[in-house]
């Protein structure tokens, strides 16, 4: 949802370019998928009236931008926005006659939608400023409230200058760099500083205060190249052959291939890159929530040691799996810089595909079917895809042993698929104390624990719908915990090092407590590049 406000007729100090740049950023914001409103030469009561209806909207969700261009002035450090019919005659009226720029940020913190950005290019000198006494020039420095990133035409206390061309200079920039796929909005904002002041001399320095939490991208990155850059290569590619017209068949077809190899080779480094950049991002991510998973445990701990014992009660029924999920879920381990070797034969490639199925031990229940699939191997980090009923979800799996869970810690969850991948294992193998994540109660109720171990008891040779494998059994004890009661389950997973990933799962109840159905599932059919 956006906002823009652009204010060129003031009877005093009249502006040249404001309005054509509120227009052309309001091209720019419904280009990138924004609802925008547009206000032209507002007054004080109608830029008001259309700051309240703008952050009503916000409270629906999504991204919030509020732009202006126009004049702005700062008076005892706050920052205000200038109508085209304001009378200031005195510094004391500017209040009356203006909007605080506070009002709009008020309106993005208390919406608390998921992002909001804040563009002003309103540091033009002010009109008024000779009758007052404690006005400074341009514009204060203001703090984004969390979640909000504010842009300034300039640094605090700095003018800019409105601009000879159809554009202001600074709204000039910001119009190139939003129509650039893949850019993120804080590196956008970057190029935009770099622009301006490259062409004013440095005379004009844009700023910016941030406290974003994610990415935001006007444009969604691509994997391919620009259009612009089609169109060049094609051209180049018609100019060889005008050129080569004379020469054999044989060498126009081998710069062919040359060429197409090339824009591949190309192709695939932007792709590398920009998957490198999302699974550093999810990694990253991965180690704050291990962290965070870390800390609620010894918190549990904590209070569990402090608390005396309560009355037996019976343990809570298990909640459904959430109605949505992220797209991008990550396993719960810490993220590891080493590289693999391409040649180790149990790791998975891109294109790996699996094709399972579950059901509860019941006679009456019917197979669910879900595909796993590799879609990218950078390092020792590998990008999957899964499909389950319709929808898909990405995941992103790195070194170590974890548990990952669909959202009731009484129900299925699953073990590391690709841990034979990354180290040897053999009989006798251990590990406690397991991190976990998606477990429900598990991992957000201190009144509420579970502890994993997990152990390869022997190999075996199984039989499922996708074949017969030798396999290592791995068996994995869960303890649950709560006040007053406890309830213990067993999985058990058929790792098979010919499929890289497990053949078949169980997962019972063992002390009679049962709070969901006992389950079974098995690999259906697999694909290996």
């Amino acid at each position: 949802m956006a906002l823009a406000i652009g204010n060129s007729a003031y009877r005093t100090a009249p502006l040249r370019n404001p309005v054509n740049d509120a227009r052309a950023v309001t091209k720019a914001l419904a280009e990138a998928g924004f609802n925008v409103v547009l206000l032209e030469d507002g007054s004080r009561a109608g830029m008001r009236r259309v700051i309240r209806e703008w952050g009503d909207s916000l409270s629906k969700g999504g991204v919030g931008l509020f732009y202006f261009a126009g004049h702005g002035m700062q008076i005892r450090g706050r920052n205000y926005l200038i109508p085209i019919n304001a009378d200031v005659q005195r510094e004391d009226e500017v209040e009356e006659e203006a909007v605080d720029a506070n009002t709009v940020l008020a309106k993005m913190d208390s919406a608390r939608n998921s992002l909001n950005v804040m563009i002003l290019d309103a540091c033009r000198n002010n009109p008024f400023q000779r009758s007052f006494r404690s006005a400074a020039q341009g514009l204060a420095q203001m703090d984004a409230p969390s979640g909000t990133l504010i842009a300034s035409a300039t640094a605090p206390g700095s003018v800019a200058a409105d601009g000879d061309g159809e554009y202001g200079v600074y709204t000039k920039h910001l119009l190139a760099e939003m129509r650039q796929p893949g850019v993120a909005v804080e590196q956008l904002f970057k190029q935009v500083r770099i622009g301006v002041m490259a062409e004013t001399k440095e005379r004009q320095v844009p700023w910016e205060s941030s406290s974003l939490r994610g990415d935001f991208y006007f444009q969604a990155p691509t994997a391919t190249a620009t259009t612009d850059e089609l169109r060049r290569q094609q051209q180049a590619a018609i100019d060889r052959a005008v050129t080569d017209a004379t020469r054999t068949a044989e060498q126009r077809a081998a710069r062919e291939r040359e060429a197409l190899e090339h824009r591949a080779a190309e192709e695939r480094a932007a792709l590398e890159t920009r998957m490198q950049g999302l699974i550093a991002q999810l990694l990253a991510k991965q180690k704050t929530d291990l962290d965070a998973e870390l800390a609620k445990r010894a918190q549990t701990q904590a209070s569990a040691a402090k608390t005396p014992p309560a009355s037996p009660a019976a343990p809570p029924a298990p909640g459904p799996a959430p109605a949505t999920a992220p797209t991008v879920q990550v396993a719960a381990v810490a993220p590891t810089a080493a590289r693999l070797a391409t040649a180790n034969p149990l790791f998975p490639k891109p294109g790996d595909h699996w094709t399972y199925r579950s059901r509860s031990t019941d006679p009456s229940s019917a197979w669910n079917e879900f595909a796993v699939e590799v879609k990218a191997v950078l390092g020792d980090s590998i990008l999957e895809s899964r499909r389950m009923r319709g929808r898909v979800e990405d995941w992103v799996y790195s070194r170590g042993a974890y548990i990952i869970g669909a959202g009731n810690p009484h129900a299925f969850y699953n073990f590391t698929p690709y841990l034979f991948a990354y180290e040897p294992v053999k009989e006798g193998d251990v590990w406690r104390e397991i991190p976990y994540q998606r477990l429900g109660d598990c991992s957000n109720n201190f009144d509420f624990s579970c502890k994993f171990d997990a152990k390869v008891a022997a190999r075996e040779k199984v039989t499922v719908a996708a074949g017969t494998f030798e396999t290592f059994r791995i068996e994995i004890d869960q303890d649950m915990r709560g006040r007053g009661w406890s309830s213990q389950r067993k999985a058990t997973f058929w790792y098979s090092p010919q499929v890289k990933r497990h053949v078949k799962a169980t997962w019972k109840h063992v002390d009679g407590r049962r709070q969901a159905p006992d389950a079974e599932g098995e690999l259906y059919s697999y694909k290996l590049n």
